[in-house]
């Protein structure tokens, strides 16, 4: 149905105004070292451990920039301890699969992506570091250290898919840089994601700040606080609404049979409105006519019937 004067309810550029005073948001690499550096001289430690994870597609060489410009005393590259291609290719073939579009969805987890031998020589490493401030980053690198200091760097799903396609990206330690796309996208979509994706819903609740990384050399941070505030309105604003009007039971009447009626159908239909179960009654030539003119009836709205099926079911 389509109701004439509608007034339309898609937004292609949401905005949410955060307005807690603790929020914070951080624009450029300067100002986010700058910010990082301040939070580690509030830890007042002698020691400290910074973990930048991150979702495999941010630019590796941003990362090393903001880390140049925090100047800590020692970073560590967490990935040098990744399972090489030619053994992980082998375990995951069974969720590539061969075709060149579908797949096969993996349940694998971070973890399996690592040679627990290497990770457990990073990880003594990092025990052996006493003093000074410590940087591990790297996709999964929460995996390796404690943090007292997580930043999380992130990027939409189809920014990653720009970068495939540009040849800027390949999947995750494969080097496939110019390998067919829809290859790319297959790994990406059957495996990389779901274990990446698995590994972020398991620390959001211990990052400190968000990094947002989709824009090329202009990168933004905001605070736990200001992520979880978007959060919440978000889902207020957008996933709590109620749907305007959502059907819930109809009955049908034939009216054929009285002589007095014009109209050969009658309609009984309980639904809500934004939440509120409303009913009404209304007659008409057919279950559908009757419904329009309800409805008409009811909300105000002159309403046009577009399409309709009829589906029929056998036993």
């Amino acid at each position: 149905m389509y109701f004439d004067g509608r007034t339309a309810n898609y937004e292609k550029e949401p905005y949410l105004e955060i307005t807690q005073k603790d929020a914070q948001a951080f624009w450029g690499f300067v100002e986010i070292a700058d910010c990082l550096k301040m939070k580690i001289e509030q830890l007042q430690k002698e020691r400290v451990i910074v973990v930048i994870d991150y979702y495999h597609g941010v630019r590796q060489k941003e990362i090393e920039k903001l880390i140049d410009l925090i100047a800590p005393d020692q970073s560590i590259f967490c990935e040098t301890a990744k399972i090489e291609e030619e053994i992980l290719g082998q375990l995951l073939h069974h969720h590539i699969t061969d075709d060149r579009v579908f797949g096969i969805l993996g349940m694998h987890t971070m973890s399996e992506f690592y040679d627990k031998k290497r990770q457990e020589e990073l990880q003594k490493e990092i025990e052996q570091f006493q003093k000074g401030v410590l940087i591990v980053y790297g996709v999964g690198a929460s995996l390796f250290a404690k943090p007292d200091l997580l930043v999380y760097g992130d990027l939409s799903r189809w920014e990653i898919q720009l970068r495939y396609r540009s040849g800027e990206l390949d999947n995750w330690g494969v080097g496939n840089y110019d390998e067919d796309i829809l290859r790319k996208y297959k790994r990406g979509y059957f495996v990389e994601w779901r274990m990446l994706d698995r590994h972020k819903v398991q620390i959001f609740d211990q990052i400190d700040f968000l990094l947002d990384t989709n824009v090329k050399g202009d990168p933004k941070m905001i605070n736990k606080v200001t992520f979880d505030q978007i959060m919440e309105q978000f889902r207020e604003q957008y996933l709590d609404q109620k749907e305007p009007l959502h059907f819930r039971k109809l009955k049908v009447d034939d009216l054929s049979g009285e002589t007095k009626s014009q109209f050969d159908t009658r309609v009984t239909v309980l639904y809500t409105d934004h939440g509120v179960e409303k009913q009404f009654e209304a007659v008409g030539n057919g279950p559908i006519d009757a419904v329009q003119r309800g409805l008409q009836e009811e909300t105000g709205v002159r309403i046009k019937v577009l399409d309709y099926e009829e589906h029929a079911l056998q036993s």
